[in-house]
C-alpha cells in the first residue's frame, strides 16, 4: 500500500513539474477608455472664451464646442484685408483692360476664385470656433471651468467624442515586445476604488492588439470580464495597474531553461493513470 502510495506520489510529482504551467507576467499601467471615442486635438492656440456645451451633453457633427481668441488669427485676418483690398483694386483694372480688350476673361476668372478663397479663409477666422469633428458625447479633458479663459496651444487634447458608453483598459508596450503578448492573454487589474479608496481587483482577457504607428508601440485592449460594475465608475484616462499573463511554461522549463520533450508530455497526457489523478493536482 505504501509503495503503490509512494509510485502515485511520484508519478504525480513528474506531472507537476512537467505539465504544470508557471504564469509569467508582465507588469505596466494602463488607462480607462471608452471602446469607440475620438479625440480632438486643437489645430489652433489661442484663448478660450465660451464653452458651448456640458460635460457628457449629446453634440452633432461640425456643431461648435469652443470659441476662443487668438492674437495669430488676428494678425493673418488684418493680412487677409490687406490682400483683399488689393485685389479688389486688381480686378477693377482688369475690368477696365477686358473693356478694352488686352486681356481674356480667363484672367480675370482666376482672380475671382483667389478672391473667393481669401474670403473663406478670413470667413472661417473670424469664426474662431472649434468644432466636433463628429457626433456623439462630449467628455472634456479638463473640466470645463478650468479650461474656460485658459490658453490652449496647437496640438493640446481638448476633449473626447465618445459614440459608445461601453469601456475598456488600454496598454502600451515598445514594439521590441510584440512577440511576448497573444489575443486571449489572461490580464490581472489592481485599482483604487474611487468610492472607499481601497485597492480592488478586476480581471480580463487581451481582446486586440496593434502596432501604434505615431508611436512605434504596440497597443493591447483589455476586455473586462470580472469586476465590470466597477470598471463604469472610471472616468476616461483613470490609470490602472496591469500584470498581463505573456507564456504559461511548465516548471520543467523555467529550471533547466528547455520545453518538455513533446514525446514525455504524450506519454503522460495519454496514460490511463494520469486521467485518474489529474484531478487531485
Amino acid at each position: 500500500m505504501v509503495t503503490l502510495f509512494m509510485f502515485l506520489s511520484m508519478v504525480a510529482f513528474i506531472i507537476i513539474i512537467m505539465i504544470l504551467p508557471i504564469n509569467n507576467y508582465h507588469h505596466a499601467d494602463g488607462y480607462v477608455e471608452f471602446k469607440r471615442q475620438y479625440t480632438l486635438v486643437s489645430q489652433v492656440e489661442g484663448v478660450i472664451e465660451v464653452i458651448y456645451k456640458e460635460n457628457n451633453s449629446t453634440i452633432d457633427k461640425k456643431e461648435p464646442l469652443f470659441r476662443y481668441s487668438s492674437e495669430k488669427n488676428e494678425q493673418e485676418i488684418a493680412a487677409l484685408e490687406f490682400r483683399e483690398s488689393f485685389l479688389a483694386n486688381e480686378l477693377k483694372t482688369m475690368a477696365r483692360l477686358f473693356e478694352l480688350g488686352v486681356i481674356q476673361s480667363t484672367e480675370i476668372d482666376k482672380k475671382n476664385l483667389e478672391m473667393n478663397e481669401l474670403r473663406v479663409r478670413k470667413e472661417y477666422l473670424q469664426r474662431n470656433v472649434i468644432a466636433a469633428p463628429t457626433a456623439g458625447k462630449v467628455y472634456y479633458k479638463i473640466l470645463p471651468k478650468y479650461l474656460k479663459g485658459s490658453f490652449i496651444n496647437k496640438g493640446q487634447e481638448l476633449a473626447i467624442i465618445y459614440t459608445e458608453e461601453n469601456k475598456h483598459i488600454k496598454v502600451s508596450f515598445p514594439n521590441a515586445y510584440a512577440d511576448r503578448f497573444k489575443i486571449g492573454s489572461d490580464v490581472f487589474i489592481k485599482y483604487k476604488d474611487p468610492r472607499t479608496f481601497k485597492i480592488q481587483k478586476m480581471q480580463g482577457t487581451v481582446y486586440m492588439s496593434f502596432l501604434n504607428q505615431k508611436t512605434n508601440m504596440i497597443d493591447l485592449f483589455i476586455e473586462v470580464t470580472r469586476g465590470r460594475e466597477f470598471l463604469e465608475l472610471f472616468n476616461p484616462s483613470t490609470i490602472v495597474s496591469t500584470a498581463i499573463v505573456i507564456n504559461n511554461t511548465s516548471i520543467y522549463e523555467e529550471l533547466f531553461g528547455i520545453p518538455v520533450s513533446p514525446s514525455i508530455q504524450n506519454l503522460i497526457l495519454k496514460n490511463r493513470w494520469y486521467e485518474n489523478i489529474k484531478r487531485y493536482l
